[in-house]
């Protein structure tokens, strides 16, 4: 039997791979790379981070201090004084505003808001019939008086007073039915009376 030295034996065909196992191989090298890739971004960032919380400075959270809310003795001494050293309207009575601003009134609305732009933020002083004290402030400075009569308007007053001898006065002499004489300003209305505030006690 001769052999032919010449001729190169015939070439096998490669097996064919398992397409499932080159698509594992690839997943395996791509999810290496990328922690790879992860681990270096890492390592690039941690001296930058390191640097800038070195070099932060504290910071201290602003703080204003606010002024201190004035005294209410300087409020009330204020208002007092406006008050005393202002004149009074006399032609401006409680007899006349009683048929106006009362429940049984029988002015419209227009009489009523007219009066009440004529007389708002005008100075009066009245002799009123009381019917109602509150102490609004403990130490006696400023106290709320109702009053109502058949003849005057309902007033709703905010008073302050002085000295010890008003608030005598006011905490252990008057009572419901007694008069007292006011001098305040008129701050608007509320039916079925008016509105005074600020005001001061007027004793003889």
């Amino acid at each position: 039997m001769d052999i032919d030295l010449l001729t190169p034996p015939p070439v096998q065909p490669k097996p064919k791979e398992n397409r499932f196992l080159i698509f594992m191989r690839r997943l395996i090298l791509f999810g290496f790379s990328f922690i790879a890739l992860v681990v270096v971004i890492a390592l690039i960032a941690m001296p930058a981070d390191n640097e800038n919380s070195s070099t932060k400075t504290p910071t201290t959270a602003s703080t204003s201090i606010a002024a201190p809310p004035k005294p209410v003795v300087d409020r009330v001494t204020a208002t007092i004084a406006r008050v005393k050293d202002s004149s009074y309207d006399a032609s401006i009575t409680a007899e006349e505003l009683s048929p106006i601003f009362g429940w049984a009134s029988k002015h419209t609305n227009v009489q009523r808001e007219d009066t009440e732009k004529r007389i708002k933020g005008k100075t009066v002083q009245w002799t009123l019939t009381v019917y109602e004290i509150t102490r609004e402030e403990e130490d006696g400075s400023e106290w709320s008086i109702t009053t109502a009569g058949l003849e005057q308007v309902a007033t709703q007053i905010t008073l302050f007073t002085r000295n010890d001898k008003e608030k005598e006065y006011l905490a252990k002499r008057l009572q419901t039915g007694d008069s007292i004489t006011i001098k305040g300003v008129i701050h608007g209305i509320s039916r079925p009376g008016v509105v005074i505030d600020p005001a001061v006690l007027v004793l003889e």
